[in-house]
């Protein structure tokens, strides 16, 4: 089989990786219809998109982190990186790291919360953590009002509402908020 025929085969079965790898293999040796290859450009932007979307649904994070490292490194990947899906996927993943990056360290710090005051910096990743599951700033703006709210849930349960959070529900308000507490 040709590197034609294989670009052809990997569109009609949908395989982003054959049809990357045959895409690619046919830009190396220059094939003359130049409007075919762009054509299989256009089909594998529209497979990533398929694939990342499915991530997306999916809620598999692991898997969405795994399908944006293999999308850039297709042979369209400066394309599909211009592209408003594949950046919102990003901004998706980037936001639902940040809440669990932020919720792990807090509870790593060996400050108590029920004890001495913590350190600001465990202080404002649990404020960003509240804010990230819908309480607002001025609920959580002193110390004494954020250990009140521990005491209505723990830190376990907080941790959990993040984990299971739909971080494309976040309002870019809340983004700030949590970006100003966690700078």
């Amino acid at each position: 089989m040709n590197q034609r025929e294989e670009m052809l085969t990997a569109a009609r079965e949908r395989n982003l990786d054959q049809m990357n790898k045959a895409l690619t293999d046919c830009m190396a040796v220059n094939l003359q219809n130049k409007r075919e290859i762009e054509d299989a450009k256009i089909q594998l932007m529209a497979l990533c998109q398929e694939e990342m979307e499915g991530a997306v649904q999916r809620k598999n994070w692991e898997e969405l982190r795994e399908c944006i490292k293999k999308i850039e490194n297709t042979c369209v990947g400066d394309m599909v990186q211009q592209q408003a899906w594949f950046r919102k996927g990003k901004e998706l993943l980037w936001k639902r790291e940040l809440g669990e990056k932020a919720m792990i360290e807090a509870m790593r710090s060996n400050d108590e919360v029920d004890g001495d005051r913590p350190s600001d910096h465990v202080i404002n990743v649990i404020v960003a953590a509240f804010i990230m599951v819908g309480v607002s700033e001025e609920e959580v703006d002193t110390w004494q009002k954020v250990n009140a709210k521990l005491k209505e849930i723990s830190k376990q349960q907080l941790m959990n509402k993040v984990r299971s959070l739909d971080c494309s529900l976040l309002t870019p308000d809340q983004v700030d908020l949590v970006k100003k507490k966690l700078g």
